[in-house]
């Protein structure tokens, strides 16, 4: 990943408009400093070659809901074993106007060590997320906990679907609107669900 950042920039930006440095990292690899011309840089810095990730593989996963397209990364257990069941954590991000990216995890990302710890981490981007373009962003207006609540909810779906997730071990937690999120699921048991586990972390 690399970008202006959700909350603070990473790129730095030379006067002749053509050299660029930038932080850049993923959810397999933590941030280095590469630089050089805007698409062509190359890494400087190895300063963290040695740091590897304390979760297992992150994957890009997509469906449908209400006939959009929705994605999300889900990363799977630490010493993962495709011959075990695994429970699974949602873990809703804040904004709603905000998005999970594959970038290495902030102090603050508490769900990555859930995934060092047993569990799948599904961390969705339901329709109100960033990167989709303005009319995804938009289409939670005067919806919220509904529309974006069936994207979650499908994308759960497609979790169980292509991962060895025991379906009657789910947990649901976020930050910020994933806080509202969680309180929302708790009154909203559905029919093809098991009651939630819904710890929260909402702030004000």
């Amino acid at each position: 990943m690399f970008s202006a950042g959700l909350w603070g920039a990473n790129i730095s930006l030379a006067h002749d408009g053509k050299t660029s440095a930038i932080i850049r990292s993923s959810l397999s690899d933590p941030q280095e400093i590469w630089a050089g011309p805007i698409g062509y840089w190359r890494q400087i810095t190895h300063r963290n070659a040695a740091v590897k990730p304390a979760w297992g593989e992150a994957k890009s996963i997509h469906w449908k809901s209400d006939g959009y397209d929705v994605q999300g990364w889900l990363i799977y257990p630490r010493d993962f074993d495709p011959s075990k069941k695994y429970p699974l954590i949602v873990q809703v991000h804040g904004g709603p106007g905000a998005a999970v990216q594959s970038k290495w995890p902030d102090s603050w990302d508490f769900g990555i060590a859930l995934a060092g710890s047993g569990y799948f981490v599904f961390q969705p981007n339901p329709r109100g997320s960033f990167g989709q373009g303005p009319s995804v962003h938009a289409r939670n207006v005067r919806d919220f906990g509904y529309g974006d609540f069936r994207d979650v909810l499908a994308g759960v779906d497609e979790a169980l679907r292509v991962a060895p997730i025991d379906p009657d071990r789910l947990g649901l937690t976020g930050w910020s609107y994933g806080g509202f999120m969680t309180m929302w699921v708790l009154p909203k048991p559905t029919a093809s669900k098991p009651p939630w586990l819904a710890p929260a972390s909402p702030t004000i």
